[in-house]
C-alpha cells in the first residue's frame, strides 16, 4: 500500500500486468478444459467401440454355437422320422 501512494502509476502498471496475467492464466484454463473433455469424449468412443467390438464377437460366438446345435440335431432328428 505504502508503494501505491508513493507511485501511482507504477501501481496502474501493475495492475494492467496483472488483469494480463489473470486474463492469460483464464485462456490457459479454458484450453486445459476443452483438452480434458475431448479425451473423455475420446475415451468414451474407445470405449464404446471396444465394447461393440466385445458384444459382437460375444454374439457371433453364440451364433456358431447354434448353429453348431442345428448342425447336429438335424440328423439325429432325421434319424428317428426315418424311423
Amino acid at each position: 500500500m505504502e508503494q501505491s501512494a508513493n507511485d501511482p502509476e507504477g501501481s496502474g502498471t501493475q495492475i494492467q500486468n496483472l488483469e494480463c496475467e489473470i486474463q492469460e492464466k483464464t485462456k490457459q484454463m479454458r484450453l486445459l478444459e476443452q483438452r480434458i473433455t475431448e479425451s473423455s469424449e475420446s475415451s468414451v468412443a474407445n470405449a464404446s467401440l471396444a465394447d461393440m467390438q466385445q458384444t459382437l464377437m460375444r454374439l457371433m460366438t453364440q451364433c456358431n454355437e447354434k448353429g453348431f446345435d442345428l448342425e447336429v440335431s438335424e440328423p439325429s432328428h432325421l434319424q428317428f422320422s426315418v424311423f
